[in-house]
């Protein structure tokens, strides 16, 4: 249903990248650090316990404020996983009909947590268990989306916060 990358940010001069493209629907869950997500008009505020939602065919640039390198699992999905998951949460139609709406941050509940944690840890092992694994990236993708009918944008985070809260 979905391509699953382990990034591991391997920047050296934490600057604002060059712009960037996404082909596919993207939920990415922010493990560890903090990265400015710029896309369009919006300046996103990314750090660990969210979910960044990344709509196809928008340029964007990725920049750090620190020199924390980030960690995120980002799960692109194909055109058809997407139109399945569209059925499922039809109340989020303005997110998908709203072209002016690029990407979203949703904050991460102790069971979408729980979720990515499982999903994460089963990607690990030797011999996967394919049908759940899928089953579980289902029941995220769902539990994502419907977190907040709206979601609010997060508390902007100090410097001081910044240097000393996500590090830990």
């Amino acid at each position: 249903i979905c391509i699953v990358h382990n990034f591991l940010c391997q920047c050296t001069d934490c600057a604002i990248s060059g712009k960037e493209h996404q082909e596919n629907f993207v939920i990415a869950y922010i493990r560890t650090g903090n990265f400015q997500f710029k896309v369009f008009r919006n300046n996103l505020d990314a750090y660990h316990g969210f979910f960044l939602i990344n709509k196809p065919g928008y340029e964007y640039r990725v920049g750090h404020d620190h020199k924390f390198p980030d960690e995120c699992t980002i799960f692109s999905i194909s055109e058809d996983s997407l139109q399945q998951l569209k059925e499922q949460v039809g109340a989020l139609s303005w997110f998908f009909d709203n072209p002016d709406i690029q990407s979203v941050l949703v904050k991460a509940t102790p069971e979408t947590e729980y979720l990515h944690h499982s999903i994460f840890q089963l990607l690990q092992t030797v011999r996967l268990p394919r049908l759940w694994v899928e089953t579980l990236m289902t029941e995220l993708f769902i539990q994502v989306l419907l977190t907040y009918e709206k979601p609010a944008l997060p508390p902007l985070l100090t410097v001081k916060q910044k240097m000393n809260y996500l590090p830990t």
